[in-house]
């Protein structure tokens, strides 16, 4: 089951995107992993990836981590707190971030509360 979680709610999806591993997303979404299934925190695989991307420092390690995105994004991801996010990465001026959370659907004219 692609699906099935472990105690803090995390599908193999999770453990994917934590090892930037393109291939296994890829092969776990076609298998019918549900990309908008949050862990017990509330945190998406999309939410994961951008949290990732932050923390990097490598190249290839963020290039990784946007191809994946991309790959959670065609499979129809969303990310219902990026726009919190978004706030918080600009007002921490990273960048990195910003460009993945907007990249992710992230609305840039959205006020926060």
């Amino acid at each position: 089951d692609v699906n099935k979680v472990d105690n803090e709610g995390r599908s193999p999806l999770f453990a994917a995107v934590a090892c930037c591993d393109e291939g296994s997303v890829r092969a776990l979404i076609e298998a019918g992993a549900d990309v908008n299934k949050a862990n017990n925190g509330g945190f998406t695989p999309m939410q994961y990836a951008a949290d990732i991307q932050k923390e990097s420092k490598a190249v290839d390690e963020i290039e990784a981590i946007m191809a994946i995105a991309q790959l959670l994004r065609d499979a129809g991801a969303k990310d219902i707190t990026c726009e919190d996010e978004l706030h918080t990465a600009a007002g921490d001026g990273d960048v990195a971030r910003v460009r993945t959370l907007i990249e992710a659907g992230a609305d840039v004219n959205k006020v926060d509360n």
